[in-house]
């Protein structure tokens, strides 16, 4: 799951002027990663998903600084405008895709599917608890996808953060 990010860096170093043309991120993806899963268009789509929920935060999905501030007042203060309606317009964009089912993209969407239900519950006022058993379904993909392109040291940490917080949310 790192390598698209990898790519995309690298050729924006190399090759600038491909900035905004996605047509040519999207071939050089596929020219430079096995398929896997997806295509260079999927990817790129994928990464766009944050864009539905409309908010302004950085560095990090929106459903990031959900599931990372799960129990702290809501909204974050690094996020203000997170809402429902943007969760679940974020929700409706990852539905759009046809992810190979126990792949690591579609692992990847389900957790981030998941902080968008979480998102849009908090952005209601409901409590975050109940929630913990669908998230800890997720992780047996979670970790097979995770030694596709990753280290296998930072496994246990990585899937030990994502446990702590189904445990937290019961």
């Amino acid at each position: 799951m790192a390598r698209p990010g990898l790519l995309l860096g690298a050729g924006h170093a190399w090759r600038a002027d491909l900035a905004l043309d996605r047509g040519a991120w999207a071939r050089a993806i596929d020219a430079h990663l096995p398929p896997r899963e997806a295509d260079g268009a999927t990817l790129l789509a994928l990464g766009d998903v944050y864009l539905a929920c409309g908010s302004t935060c950085k560095n990090a999905a929106p459903w990031f600084y959900v599931m990372r501030y799960a129990h702290a007042p809501f909204p974050p203060d690094h996020a203000p405008d997170l809402t429902a309606a943007g969760f679940e317009a974020a929700r409706e964009a990852l539905r759009a895709f046809d992810l190979p089912a126990g792949g690591a993209l579609a692992t990847a969407a389900g957790i981030a599917d998941w902080g968008c239900r979480l998102g849009a519950a908090r952005a209601r006022g409901e409590a975050p608890v109940g929630r913990g058993q669908d998230l800890l379904a997720l992780l047996p993909a979670y970790r097979a996808g995770w030694l596709l392109d990753s280290r296998p040291g930072g496994l246990s940490d990585s899937a030990g953060k994502l446990e702590a917080l189904a445990d937290q949310l019961g």
